[in-house]
């Protein structure tokens, strides 16, 4: 059997399609399961159409080209309508050809897409590892049914069938290592940002699955709340690959939270000491959820930087989106990081349920305020499988259009805010943090390293650019 496993295009438009162009982070998901398959002992073939910048009808035509049996897409909620119309070029080509759809928008509304796209033959739900295991054997040998298949949605005489939920993985160390190999190589066409890597190449990994917070606005669609880690040792397995084949110098540890468990961050720092790596390393971490003594370990092992998902600078806007977190936590948790030596970076967001011009202005002070090395401010967005997805409107209008959702775009206006009052706020709250001559001076010194010029340069003028544009 030949598998074709795509990451799905997508179109941004607006004013933010040039920010995040020839910005890409390798598809883990569709890496670890091309692993699995090819584990099985099947042909897998992967295509980025993503990082490729590929329109759907290039991706189809270099789909159709490798003769596939099964073709897998993975989407999220902005990729769905992408990923149905490259299913229906493949469908218009050859019938037979088997197309699957898997990822956080089908496992978020399983039965409405399927009913929607018609040219998906069958849904992967939640976890895919251990399913495609389970869908390999169906096709090979005809057994387990695929009725007995817990975690899919298919199509039988006509009708669609829904089985059993698949229970999550905890082994992960089982998984062979992500297929990363399969992808258009790393070094090339993987160009992170600047404010997430410190020098290049750079690739980015996730060592564990699952978040156990509740907030309001994020999806658990795909991973659950229930948190599961790679080892130490299986960690240090999949940098040993990523520096001997592609000789990666930074990277980004993508986990949802990376600081869950305390015990298992020293073990990782412990090993890349062992190993004496030049390495640079960020991650994404709760600010209440990381210690003195662990900050300084990760600063010893090569940490750099450290994203923490803020939000807002209002106490009442946090405790509304069931972020269980204390402003006094933040100041005390990024005041704690800098000090240390290691950038504190932070996400924040306008237009949240019952935001105001009020607690919009209380963010901006907040960020000015704490000492942040880079900071990021996005749109609320109430994705497929979130709380916020069934409630927005009762706090505002909701543009509920799946190809349109997605973090650069207002499509969620609290009560009493427009979209223009929201665009405006957004980019005065950037433009107030980053105009500073402090930040400036950050930035131009991390600049200095002649081999990293020209990412930084290009990078810093894509931002200001963005900026400076009315």
């Amino acid at each position: 059997m030949r598998f074709v496993l795509v990451y799905t295009p997508v179109k941004i438009e607006g004013i933010y399609k040039d920010v995040i162009k020839g910005v890409a982070l390798p598809p883990q998901g569709i890496c670890q399961l091309a692993g699995v398959i090819r584990d099985y002992g099947e042909e897998v073939y992967l295509i980025d159409a993503l990082a490729e910048d590929l329109s759907e009808e290039d991706a189809v035509n270099r789909i159709i080209s490798l003769n596939p049996d099964f073709v897998g897409f993975s989407a999220t909620t902005m990729q769905i309508l992408y990923a149905c119309q490259c299913a229906r070029l493949i469908k218009e080509h050859d019938q037979s050809i088997n197309v699957w759809i898997g990822g956080a928008h089908i496992s978020a509304c399983p039965e409405e897409t399927m009913e929607r796209f018609k040219e998906f033959d069958l849904g992967v739900l939640n976890e895919g590892e251990v399913t495609v295991k389970e869908l390999l054997r169906y096709y090979k040998d005809g057994a387990p049914s695929l009725d007995n298949i817990n975690g899919i949605v298919y199509r039988s005489n006509g009708k669609l069938v829904k089985t059993g939920p698949r229970a999550f993985m905890n082994d992960l160390d089982s998984l062979p290592l992500p297929a990363w190999d399969l992808l258009p190589d790393l070094r090339y066409n993987y160009r992170q940002s600047v404010a997430r890597i410190d020098r290049l190449p750079a690739a980015s990994l996730t060592t564990s699955r699952g978040c156990p917070c509740k907030c309001i606005f994020c999806a658990r669609n795909v991973y659950g709340r229930s948190y599961r880690g790679h080892s130490a040792e299986y960690v240090l397995k999949m940098i040993d690959f990523l520096v001997e084949r592609y000789w990666v110098r930074s990277v980004s540890f993508e986990d949802e939270n990376f600081t869950v468990n305390k015990q298992r961050i020293v073990e990782i720092c412990k090993v890349l000491m062992r190993k004496k790596y030049d390495l640079k390393w960020g991650c994404v971490a709760r600010v209440d959820m990381i210690q003195e003594e662990n900050l300084k370990l990760m600063k010893k092992a090569g940490c750099t930087s450290i994203s923490f998902g803020i939000e807002s600078g209002s106490q009442r806007i946090l405790d509304i989106l069931g972020k269980n977190l204390k402003l006094e936590t933040i100041n005390k948790g990024i005041a704690m990081t800098e000090k240390i030596g290691i950038r504190a970076r932070g996400y924040f967001i306008v237009g949240h349920p019952t935001e105001t011009i009020e607690t919009i202005e209380e963010t901006k002070d907040f960020i000015k305020k704490l000492p942040f090395s880079e900071v990021q401010v996005s749109f609320m967005t109430p994705f497929p499988g979130t709380e916020l997805y069934g409630t927005a409107n009762k706090y505002g209008t909701f543009n509920n259009e799946w190809t349109k959702l997605n973090i650069w775009t207002p499509n969620f206006i609290p009560h009493g805010l427009t979209k223009d009052i929201l665009m405006v706020k957004q980019k005065q709250m950037m433009r107030e943090f980053f105009f500073r001559p402090k930040i400036i001076m950050r930035f131009l010194l991390r600049m200095a390293d002649l081999r990293n010029f020209l990412k930084y340069y290009r990078d810093g003028m894509t931002v200001f650019r963005f900026l400076v544009r009315s």
